[in-house]
């Protein structure tokens, strides 16, 4: 359907383990796919942002300071996982 996915654990594909059809074997890709910079989009548990990922949101754009960050980039208590970018 357009969007990219990584696969979270090694299977034998079947043609309905699809990511909709089996979404504990894949995860959305939040990571651009052409250089440019992603806007922000809410992560499971099983794909959370690695350290050193940027996106936009808010009309800001934002670096993650850990691994596994799903928290909102500039929501309160979001302060140490996330790092604004400035120019």
């Amino acid at each position: 359907n357009g969007d990219l996915y990584v696969c979270l654990q090694h299977h034998v594909s079947q043609q309905d383990w699809t990511p909709a059809g089996a979404p504990s074997l894949w995860a959305k890709n939040l990571d651009a796919v052409d250089g440019g910079v992603p806007a922000w989009a809410q992560p499971d548990s099983t794909n959370g942002y690695h350290k050193g990922a940027v996106v936009t949101h808010g009309g800001k754009t934002w670096r993650s300071e850990v691994d596994n960050n799903v928290w909102e980039p500039g929501a309160a208590g979001s302060e140490t996982l996330w790092q604004e970018v400035t120019a």
